[in-house]
């Protein structure tokens, strides 16, 4: 339950909201990592990692993705379950590494954007009600990228 709270001001209020409200008893980020690598509950930190994702894009703070490995090569690399929060942070990691991209003029941010577009392309391609309009901003983001406003209306 502390997990599920903490993801859900932590997204709002940032993640060291506990010290700035003074609650003390509420664990913080660095107490839930620290739990996750304890007991090797790779999802635990995975889901962190998706909202701070979230939140980076949403209030285009993207210091936190800079210093982490892709949502996607982690699902990939280690065969994590697939939950649907994780989907969404692919979807947020391609819109944030085609923000990057422009920012910083690294391939790298393309090269994660494209990786993000193919997966949830593929996602759209099964189930298109749920992800079509995803795959839509995250194609116009990278059109916008790569200076093809033609393609990106």
């Amino acid at each position: 339950i502390a997990f599920t709270y903490y993801l859900s001001v932590a997204l709002i209020e940032g993640p060291d909201f506990r010290d700035s409200v003074g609650a003390s008893d509420i664990p913080n980020q660095c107490d839930i990592i620290a739990f996750a690598k304890s007991t090797k509950y790779e999802i635990i930190s995975l889901n962190m990692q998706t909202n701070q994702m979230i939140r980076s894009f949403l209030f285009r703070q993207y210091d936190e993705i800079l210093k982490t490995p892709g949502i996607l090569s982690r699902l990939l690399g280690n065969k994590i379950p697939l939950f649907s929060l994780f989907v969404v942070g692919v979807f947020y990691e391609g819109l944030s590494s085609f923000c990057m991209a422009r920012r910083t003029q690294d391939d790298i941010w393309i090269t994660r954007g494209n990786a993000a577009l193919a997966f949830i392309q593929h996602w759209s391609n099964l189930a298109p009600r749920n992800f079509e309009n995803k795959l839509l901003l995250l194609e116009a983001e990278k059109y916008f990228t790569v200076d093809d406003s033609y393609q990106a209306q």
